[in-house]
């Protein structure tokens, strides 16, 4: 399978290099000791047909696609990434495979030999780009730019280019990785291991408690350390699960649930055993097109009467055009609703599209979605967004609809399907790449069938695509007429809803709510994943598939406001604005798997509003108001600025006359200002931040108030004096943080702290006791894969710690600050060359039994020190939250066995139970998991000698 990707491709990259369409941000490129501003395209990447955005943009030095090494060969294509600090290279290895980036010395090597080769290596934020042709092609991929000169696409070899990787999961042992992806008319499970040896396979019949079919497939010499699952749910795999069979016999056993009896094959690749589900569901009501069977005349599934070319149909005995296929070889002139077997199905689950020439048809399974919405119109709904180019659906959660992904073609960008458990329902988002016309009509008795085109296509009629009846329309009686459009005299049809997407007043059923039309003259604005925005001078409106959460604050150097959006997809965007607007620019990206980011950079003394009303995002950008002061954020702690002439020897020389009121009860603390220190000007500034909420100024005569509202009444606020006279800044007590570095949105707007995972979070204080906090799982590595993944729930409430511990004035440092790949060996490395006094892990945890909840903690097997401490944290977290004792309990794991001082993994909730994955869903939860953490440790201080 593997084998050198040929650089004719290059060419390719530089004739399409001659027109850069979208410009970029100004991005420092670094190669070698030179540096210069790449003001070209950053490019889109595809892989298998499926967008996949990247933090770093994708670029194009000397005519050679760059991309982020670390980003799209591990956390993409799975393939291990890393760093030989002795060797300063970066690496990418597969199997035996390996290639080596030496920024330094600008040198690439194939398994130790160097490449006779002028590519640079390159980097962007400390972010190492490598050629991506070369790269790729050396590891078994093709490379390729679509004809839009805008998208760089990546395919597996010898897989259809509508394939598509859904998920993955790591696994420990002989098995290293299990996937899923599809492909036209089956399902791949990869897994990957060195065992090839199939000892059994076989399916399981559904019973009552499982309503599934279970096919069930052993392999020998094979060993998997923790039993695990991939929750798939899409097409018609719903889950994978996978553990030891039998230890003492090296039996793997690995579980595929289908909701059909599935016909399957097994065989071993180069890099394990592939398993392909043939999708042969059927749909009631709906009949599929099955891309497997041949277009035999013989071969009609209903044959009402007999094929001949030349005599008339007459289909009176069916009342639907889906019951009355005809399977000749010329297509049908009348456009019977069922697609002949020629056509390209993408899709197995209920929501699939076909192309039928130009056309795209979109099926839904099971809804008659015209019939619902005149019956049920608080639950069924459909719109054509008309600036966002979309055409939307509303309906009731069911078993057969869930979230997924659909990818696009020449028509569309895509299909989301959006599965909402907050409000129960399900967000459909058919996505044109122009202004789209279309038409609905039911498929069979319980099904629904939308054909779509290119604006305007349709004319004043619906295309063949009609709910009329049959024996209104007269075929073309010869073979020869091939046109899938009626003919002239064929009765004008009567389709249920048809907008034209820019005048929908002369259709004349009812027509779709469009968005608010005054937007488009408001701004510019932009449509991707599952988000849309509108940008108005001084107002940004966003509307989102379904936002049950949201943040938006402020963050420095420079001043920005950042607007995430949790359980939402958007595209790695760069907008500069006219002049003359409340920000200057717009840069969109996504900051985690499952958290939309927007950021718009702004002026200091600026402040925001956000308003929520249903899945619309309102943000008003305003002068504040506010003098002579600055917002700065640095890991998570906010502080402020102030300047003024001679002001710290004001302060100095007048201290006794600085009021200070903490009050607690009301989360504020506030400072007066007497004498004419310093003029603060009359206004508010929103900060967002995790410790301070806002800050409000008020100045009267020489007194000046500063009130700052806070989310933890625990914390408060001091001075701290810099070498300038003219300045003084207000900091958390204890939080002796650096006036430099922040967390920041990159050029693509996604969010990451600057430096490595291994950096410090604050600087310590001299001969303090050090912790260091280790956020489990990270970047390609999810967890437990219940809501957002379980490593944004440890790195969420591994940060709120942190935050707690640092303004106590504890000194901590973080294996990881961002969603990155941090192995269980360096993790340890870390902790060990600190020299840290504790070690503690964060984790959330996963049953197979769903019923299972509750916390739990670890401490090395023999260590007395560990076993005190793993205590002390169960029992504050059993009184602090109130969960169910599962126990204190010894292991093995590497983090806690290798690591040279007293070690703690701790599992906070059980993600899998759907009511304690809730409480972990909101805010104040966290924050009090990670307040008896903090609790916890401040005992265990006090214990350290």
């Amino acid at each position: 399978m593997k084998r050198l990707f040929s650089l004719s491709v290059l060419t390719i990259f530089a004739m399409a290099l001659l027109s850069n369409i979208s410009l970029a941000q100004d991005i420092t490129v670094k190669t070698g000791t030179s540096s210069h501003v790449y003001k070209g395209t950053v490019y889109n990447l595809e892989l298998n047909g499926v967008w996949v955005p990247t933090e770093t943009p994708v670029i194009v030095v000397s005519g050679v696609a760059y991309v982020p090494l670390r980003e799209v060969f591990q956390d993409y294509l799975g393939l291990t990434v890393g760093y030989d600090s002795a060797l300063e290279m970066a690496y990418v290895q597969s199997n035996s495979n390996k290639m080596e980036f030496s920024y330094k010395d600008q040198a690439i090597f194939q398994n130790g030999k160097k490449l006779d080769s002028s590519l640079p290596v390159a980097n962007i934020n400390g972010n190492t780009m490598v050629p991506l042709s070369l790269t790729a092609g050396y590891f078994g991929y093709t490379v390729g730019v679509k004809s839009d000169n805008k998208t760089i696409t990546i395919q597996w070899n010898n897989k259809n280019e509508t394939s598509a990787v859904v998920k993955d999961a790591k696994v420990t042992g002989t098995v290293s990785k299990i996937s899923y992806y599809s492909e036209i008319g089956k399902e791949n499970i990869l897994i990957e291991t060195t065992a090839k040896e199939i000892k059994n396979h076989y399916v399981i019949e559904p019973v009552d408690e499982n309503p599934f079919y279970r096919l069930c497939v052993q392999i020998q010499k094979a060993d998997i350390e923790y039993a695990g699952k991939l929750d798939v749910y899409a097409g018609s795999v719903q889950q994978i699960r996978y553990a030891q069979a039998d230890a003492a016999q090296h039996i793997a056993n690995v579980v595929i649930e289908v909701d059909h009896k599935p016909q399957y094959t097994i065989n071993t690749v180069s890099n394990g055993i592939e398993i392909a589900i043939v999708s042969s569901k059927n749909s009631t009501g709906a009949t599929k097109p099955e891309p497997t069977q041949a277009p035999k005349p013989t071969e009609a599934p209903k044959p009402t009467q007999a094929p001949q070319p030349t005599e008339a149909p007459k289909p009176t005995q069916a009342p639907e055009p889906a019951e009355t296929p005809k399977q000749d070889p010329s297509p049908d002139p009348t456009g019977a609703p069922t697609p002949t077997p020629t056509h390209t199905q993408i899709g197995n689950g209920a929501i699939y599209y076909i192309m039928d020439g130009n056309d795209c048809v979109v099926f839904l399974d099971g809804i008659n979605l015209l019939q619902q919405i005149e019956q049920n119109p608080d639950q069924y709904s459909m719109e054509y967004r008309t600036i966002e180019k979309i055409l939307q659906i509303r309906l009731p959660i069911t078993e057969n609809y869930r979230t997924e992904v659909l990818p696009g073609n020449t028509l569309l960008h895509g299909i989301i399907a959006f599965n909402s458990n907050m409000r129960q329902e399900v967000n459909i988002r058919i996505s044109g790449r122009e202004p789209l016309s279309y038409a609905v009509e039911p498929n069979g008795n319980d099904g629904t069938k939308i054909r779509l085109r290119e604006y305007g296509g349709f004319a004043q009629q619906s295309p063949s695509v009609s709910n009329t009846e049959p024996t209104t329309t007269t075929p073309t009686p010869t073979p020869v007429a091939s046109k899938p459009e009626p003919t002239a005299t064929t009765p004008t049809p009567q389709p249920s809803i048809t907008p034209i997407p820019t005048q929908p007043q002369p259709q004349p059923e009812p027509t779709p709510a469009l968005s608010p039309p005054q937007l488009a003259s408001r701004g510019e604005g932009a449509r991707s994943g599952t988000v849309s925005y509108v940008a108005g001078t001084d107002t940004i409106i966003i509307d989102t598939n379904g936002l049950e959460e949201y943040r938006v604050f402020r963050l420095s150097d420079p001043a920005r406001i950042v607007i995430d959006l949790y359980q939402n997809i958007i595209e790695s965007k760069h907008l500069d604005v006219p002049e003359g607007r409340m920000y200057t620019k717009i840069r969109t990206g996504q900051f985690e798997t499952t958290t939309a980011r927007i950021v718009l950079d702004i002026a200091e003394d600026h402040d925001f509003e956000a308003v929520k009303n249903a899945d619309r995002l309102t943000v008003k950008i305003k002068p504040s108001g506010i003098r002579n002061m600055t917002f700065e954020s640095y890991n998570g702690l906010a502080s402020l600025i102030l300047t003024s002439p001679g002001l710290r020897t004001k302060i100095e020389n007048n201290i006794d006359n600085i009021l200070i009121e903490d009050d607690k009860e009301a989360k504020t603390f506030a400072f007066v200002f007497t004498d004419g220190m310093i003029d603060l000007g009359n206004g508010k500034l929103q900060a967002g931040d995790k410790i301070m909420k806002c800050v409000q100024t008020l100045t009267s005569g020489n007194n000046a108030f500063l009130v700052i509202e806070r989310e933890n009444n625990n914390t408060s606020y001091r001075f701290r004096y810099t070498d300038s006279d003219d300045v003084v800044i207000i900091e958390p007590t204890n939080a002796q943080n650096s006036n430099t570095g922040s967390e920041s949105a990159d050029s693509n707007g996604s969010g990451t702290q600057t430096g490595s995972p291994s950096g410090t979070t604050v600087n310590p204080m001299a001969g303090g006791k050090l912790v260091v906090l280790d956020p489990g799982h990270g970047g390609s590595e999810p967890g437990a894969t219940y809501g957002k993944d379980e490593k944004w729930y440890n790195l969420d409430i591994t940060k709120r710690l942190e935050a707690i511990l640092v303004s106590n004035g504890v000194n901590v440092k973080l294996t990881r600050t961002t969603d990155e790949f941090v192995s269980l060996d360096e993790r340890v490395k870390m902790a060990n060359d600190w020299e840290a006094d504790f070690f503690l892990s964060v984790h959330n945890n996963a049953f197979f039994d769903k019923g299972m909840h509750g916390t739990m903690t670890f401490f090395y097997t023999g260590s007395y020190k560990g076993k005190e401490y793993a205590t002390i944290i169960q029992n504050d977290l059993l009184k602090n939250l109130g969960s169910k004792d599962l126990g204190v309990k010894s292991n093995t794991f590497v983090v806690i066995k290798k690591t040279k001082m007293p070690a703690v993994l701790v599992e906070i909730g059980c993600l899998s139970n759907a009511d304690e994955r809730a409480k972990l869903d909101t805010e104040e939860y966290r924050q009090k998991a990670a307040e008896s953490l903090a609790e916890s440790i401040m005992k265990i201080m006090d214990r350290i000698e």
